[in-house]
Formats: C-alpha cells, sequence, structure tokens
C-alpha cells in the first residue's frame, strides 16, 4: 500500500515537472521566434529601387525647403512667400516623416540636392525681382513637383517595402496639391505684386 502510493506520488510529481518543463521551453521558443521576427525586420533592408526613392524624396524635399528659403528671401511677391512658405512647412514634415522610417530601417539618406537641383538653385540665386518668381514657379513649383509626382506615384503603386511604398501612397496627395497650385500661379491664377504670373 505504502509503495503505491510511494509511486502515485512520484509520478504525479514526475508529470507535473515534465509539464511546466515542456511549457517552459515552448515560452522560451515562442519568445526566440518573436525576436527573430523582429531581427529578420530590422535586417531585412529595402531594395534597390525602394532605396532610390528614399534617397531621391529625401533630396528633392532638401531642395524645396533651400530654394522655398530663397523666395522667402528675394521674392517680390506674397502670394509666392506663401507658397513657399507652405513648402517648408510640407516639405519638412514630410522630410521628418522620412527620417524616421529611414532610422527604423537603418539606412542613411542623401539630404544633399543632386547636380540638377543644385543648378536650379543657382539660377535662382542669379534671378532678381519678378524674374526670380517666375522663375522660383516655374522650377520649383511646376517642374520639381511634376517629377515628385511621377517618383512617389511610382512608389506608392509598386513599391516592394511597405512603409515607404505607405509614405508614398500619404504624401502623394500633397505632392499633387503642390503641383496644381504652382500651375495655377504659373498661369495667372494668382497675382505678384508687380505683374502677373502668366506666361511662364
Amino acid at each position: 500500500m505504502h509503495k503505491s502510493l510511494l509511486m502515485f506520488a512520484f509520478t504525479t510529481a514526475f508529470l507535473t515537472i515534465g509539464s511546466s518543463f515542456v511549457s517552459a521551453q515552448n515560452d522560451m521558443s515562442d519568445k526566440m521566434n518573436k525576436n527573430d521576427k523582429k531581427m529578420d525586420s530590422k535586417m531585412m533592408m529595402p531594395s534597390a529601387s525602394d532605396t532610390e526613392f528614399a534617397n531621391m524624396a529625401a533630396m528633392g524635399g532638401q531642395a524645396e525647403i533651400q530654394m522655398a528659403e530663397l523666395a522667402m528671401q528675394k521674392s517680390t511677391s506674397k502670394a509666392v512667400k506663401k507658397y513657399a512658405s507652405k513648402m517648408m512647412k510640407d516639405h519638412m514634415k514630410a522630410g521628418k516623416n522620412l527620417d524616421k522610417i529611414a532610422a527604423k530601417k537603418n539606412m542613411t539618406l542623401s539630404k544633399t540636392p543632386n547636380e540638377e537641383q543644385m543648378q536650379m538653385m543657382s539660377q535662382l540665386q542669379q534671378a532678381s525681382g519678378t524674374e526670380f518668381d517666375r522663375m522660383y514657379i516655374q522650377m520649383a513649383g511646376v517642374e520639381a513637383h511634376q517629377k515628385m509626382k511621377t517618383l512617389f506615384q511610382t512608389e506608392a503603386s509598386g513599391g516592394s517595402d511597405k512603409d515607404l511604398k505607405s509614405f508614398a501612397a500619404k504624401t502623394l496627395p500633397v505632392v499633387q496639391m503642390h503641383l496644381q497650385m504652382a500651375q495655377q500661379m504659373a498661369n495667372g491664377g494668382t497675382k505678384t505684386n508687380n505683374a502677373s504670373m502668366k506666361g511662364m
């Protein structure tokens, strides 16, 4: 009788310990799998096309900010300065959102405007008065945003990185709005202090 009770107690204890051990192993395995997934997510760098989009968006945004700052200093038009102020605000906001995504993925984005954008800024620096206003709206407003619209549309529809694709989709309407505003100003929809922007 005593032997049976001892055997029963031993078996029960063994099963309890075994069950706890299996449970602990499962918990540890789940945690390891979750950690592996987190590490995999961080280690998975965006594709070459996604990376190119991010860099071009960063460079374009920085160029817009710098040209807007120039417009705030040199423009003779309240309307142009108002447009430039909006460009600075919106592009700074988009830049911060892009920086957060880049940091999450350990990406280092280029913030230096490319050669074409540098030439554009050089031309604007040499212009003054209503000629500056005309050039700024045409180059930084219409031409630059037409290119950005295509860039963001391509990423929003065909990007492989979900975060960058989402960023492109959310930012695209803002780019389209900037382009529409610039086109209206270029076509005489808004007047400067001294002359209509029509005829650009």
